[in-house]
C-alpha cells in the first residue's frame, strides 16, 4: 500500500517546535510501515495460479530454473482479445542455465516485439536480482536461507550490471504495449520499479507515478474481460492499495470477477460482509456493469 502522510502544525507557543520533530518522526514511521505492506502484499486472487511468486532466495531459485528454453519460441505480438472474460496465460518459457545466454537469446525476440520474450527475460534477470539481493541480506546479517543463494548465483555471476538493471524495462515495455500478464506482473511485484521502502519514502512522484499506471492497467485489463485484473483491483480496493479503501467498488470487481468466472472460494461473500444493504445493491450494480462492459449482456 503506497501512503501519503500529511501533517498539519497547528501549534502555537514554544512547544510547537518540539511537537513538530515528534509528529514528523511518527509519519515517517507510519509511512515506511504501510509501503513496506504494500510491497510485501500480493493481490488477493481467486482465479488460476499466475506462476511463481518473486519473492525470496527459494523462488527466485526456482524461477531461473523453471521452464524451457525460450530460444525457439514463436514470436508472441500482443493482438486484439475478443470480448469476453479470460484467465491470464501465466506460463512462461523461462530459460534454464546461464543468464548472460539467456539474455543473448531473449534480447533480440523481445526487442523484434516477442512480448512473452520480453516478460521470460523479466523474470530471468530479476530472479537474479532477487538472490544478490537476498545473498547480500545473509551475508550483512549473519542468517541462514533455506536455500543457499549462493549456489544459485552460479547462474547469474556472467550477467553485467547493466544487463542485470535492465530487468523493470523488459516488463515496462510489455505492459506499456498492452500485454495483459505484462500489466499484471507489473501491478503485483512493486519493488523492481519502486525500489524498498526506503527508497520509496525518498522519492514520492515515483511511488505516484507507479500506482497511477498500475490504477490505469488493471482498469483497463479489466475492461478487456481480464479475471485477474478484477480479482487485483477488489483486492487493492479492499486493502485501500490504491488510495482511500472503496468496500463498494471492491465488491464490486469482485462481483463482476465471479459472474465471469465463478468459484467455490466464498471470497464474494467476505467481501459482502463489509457492506451495510445499500451498499450491497449498489455494489451489485456496479459489478454488473463491469461485466456487461468487458463480458457480455
Amino acid at each position: 500500500m503506497i501512503a501519503f502522510v500529511r501533517v498539519d502544525f497547528l501549534f502555537v507557543g514554544g512547544r510547537s517546535r518540539a511537537m513538530k520533530k515528534v509528529f514528523i518522526g511518527l509519519a515517517v514511521l507510519v509511512g515506511a510501515a504501510l509501503l513496506l505492506f504494500w510491497l510485501r502484499s500480493a493481490p488477493e486472487a481467486v482465479v488460476p495460479s499466475r506462476g511463481p511468486d518473486l519473492s525470496g532466495a527459494q523462488s527466485a531459485q526456482a524461477q531461473l530454473s523453471a521452464g524451457k528454453s525460450a530460444s525457439n519460441a514463436p514470436a508472441h505480438r500482443a493482438v486484439a482479445r475478443q470480448k469476453g472474460p479470460f484467465a491470464a496465460d501465466m506460463n512462461f518459457d523461462v530459460p534454464v542455465g546461464d543468464a548472460a545466454n539467456a539474455y543473448a537469446r531473449l534480447k533480440p525476440l523481445a526487442e523484434a516485439g516477442d512480448r512473452r520474450a520480453a516478460v521470460a527475460l523479466f523474470l530471468k534477470l530479476d530472479g537474479c536480482r532477487q538472490l544478490a539481493t537476498t545473498r547480500d541480506s545473509i551475508v550483512e546479517k549473519g542468517q541462514r536461507a533455506s536455500v543457499d543463494p549462493s549456489s544459485a548465483w552460479s547462474e547469474c555471476e556472467n550477467l553485467s550490471k547493466e544487463q542485470l538493471d535492465s530487468a523493470p524495462k523488459w516488463i515496462e515495455d510489455a505492459a506499456a504495449a498492452g500485454m495483459v500478464e505484462a500489466r499484471l506482473i507489473y501491478a503485483a511485484h512493486p519493488e523492481p520499479f519502486i525500489g524498498s521502502p526506503s527508497d520509496g519514502l525518498r522519492n514520492i512522484e515515483r511511488m505516484s507515478q507507479y500506482k497511477r499506471r498500475v490504477f490505469q492497467y488493471l482498469t483497463d485489463s479489466a475492461s478487456m474481460g481480464s479475471v485477474d485484473a478484477m480479482v487485483d483491483l477488489a483486492g487493492l480496493y479492499g486493502r485501500g492499495g490504491l488510495g482511500d479503501k472503496d468496500a463498494v467498488k471492491a465488491y464490486a470487481y469482485m462481483y463482476a470477477a465471479e459472474k465471469a468466472q465463478p468459484s467455490p472460494t466464498g471470497v464474494l461473500q467476505r467481501y459482502a460482509a463489509a457492506l451495510d444493504g445499500d451498499q450491497l445493491k449498489r455494489g451489485r450494480q456496479q459489478g454488473e456493469e463491469i461485466y456487461r462492459a468487458c463480458c457480455g449482456d
